[in-house]
């Protein structure tokens, strides 16, 4: 039963998160100021794929792109300055689309993912990034997402399962108390068996200690980072995975090395220069370049919206993920959670003594957590990752 609530719950967290502190101070989301500046936790993993989305986007050539849930616009506006294309932020937030705005210049617009504001066929790729984990009624999403792109749709997610079993046993110990909590969990198959054309997907990063070595001269840390974003079969976390909705085939990710963006990643980027494009909005509005709008759209009204499918999408791929992500799925025995969530504990711990990480980040790593220092001169750098 989809009623809203969970979207309303989370829009109501992402509004506190994204506002600025009364001394008009801000603490970003995503990685704005690079490796070493302040931003939330997980800029290792976050950089790393960052970097291979941004190569497979490089592939794909976007005319134009609306990235849902685009937070303060840190892809849109690495898109942009690598492409030129141009592109819209969509969130739930719209202190998330004021903060787009005012530091990245990105036209953005606040409005539930369920009820996309743009007109049929409007845009080139939509991007959906960290986000699909987060979502009331996902699959609506993905219609929404079908509806108004006209070549590709791209989705990332950490959240991806080795197994059926681990599926199953993650889903059941769902917490639907949680604002903005991880709702839904897949594995690599899932997205696939929804489109009915060409796909292609790959791996995030290799699986880590997740303990960068923002604790290790820099140096070190840019080596970790390639390290990381050459991820190893079996050896790796999370998907970025790609739908052609033309029916012509999708592009390979490039395996070659980008000095430039690497380099664009770890310090930081500038802010591109604002497009001229002007976006047309479903209810007729136009939305400009460093321009901020609230759809209207509730998040009850969202869930009640029925988009149709198109032959871009399996109705029997959607209707099988639907079964599985159905939020009556959660198990509400406490004997039942307490035994899965011991289950849970175990894989990861077996994920971890899988990890191989170079020895001077295991070094670190170790470090830490024998004397819980920081080695003096490096900036920290919080210890636990982020799968957002």
């Amino acid at each position: 039963m989809h009623s809203g609530w969970l979207t309303a719950h989370a829009r109501s967290f992402l509004e506190q998160r994204f506002a600025r502190a009364e001394d008009g101070s801000y603490f970003p989301h995503q990685p704005l100021h690079g490796l070493f500046g302040n931003s939330e936790t997980g800029r290792p993993l976050r950089l790393a794929r960052s970097y291979r989305l941004l190569r497979w986007l490089d592939a794909l050539q976007p005319q134009s792109l609306a990235d849902l849930g685009a937070a303060e616009g840190y892809i849109a506006n690495l898109l942009r300055l690598r492409q030129g294309c141009p592109t819209l932020c969509i969130d739930l937030s719209l202190e998330a689309c004021r903060r787009a705005a005012e530091i990245h210049g990105q036209p953005a617009v606040a409005s539930p993912l369920q009820g996309i504001p743009l007109p049929d066929n409007s845009v080139d790729t939509v991007l959906l990034s960290e986000v699909f984990e987060h979502l009331e009624n996902p699959l609506q999403v993905i219609r929404e997402m079908a509806r108004v792109a006209r070549r590709y749709i791209v989705i990332t997610t950490q959240e991806i399962c080795m197994s059926r079993p681990e599926q199953w046993i993650r889903l059941r110990l769902r917490d639907l108390s949680e604002a903005h909590g991880e709702l839904n969990w897949l594995c690599s198959a899932d997205l696939h068996s929804v489109f009915s054309g060409p796909s292609a997907s790959a791996p995030q990063f290799r699986r880590s200690l997740r303990r960068l070595a923002a604790q290790l001269d820099p140096v070190e840390a840019e080596a970790h980072l390639r390290w990381l974003a050459d991820p190893v079969p079996r050896r790796s976390e999370g998907i970025i995975f790609v739908a052609s909705l033309d029916g012509s085939p999708v592009p390979p990710l490039p395996g070659d090395d980008d000095p430039q963006l690497w380099r664009m990643l770890i310090d930081g980027p500038a802010v591109a220069s604002p497009s001229e494009h002007v976006w047309s909005l479903a209810d007729g509005r136009e939305l400009h370049a460093g321009e901020a709008l609230d759809s209207g759209l509730q998040p009850e009204q969202a869930l009640t919206l029925e988009t149709p499918s198109t032959d871009a999408l399996d109705p029997v791929g959607l209707s099988r993920l639907a079964g599985r992500l159905d939020t009556e799925n959660v198990t509400r025995n406490p004997l039942e959670r307490r035994l899965l969530s011991v289950l849970v504990r175990s894989m990861e711990r077996i994920g971890y003594l899988s990890c191989s990480d170079p020895w001077a980040v295991r070094a670190a790593w170790l470090r830490r957590r024998l004397h819980r220092d920081t080695p003096p001169n490096i900036p920290d750098s919080t210890t636990e990752a982020s799968s957002g």
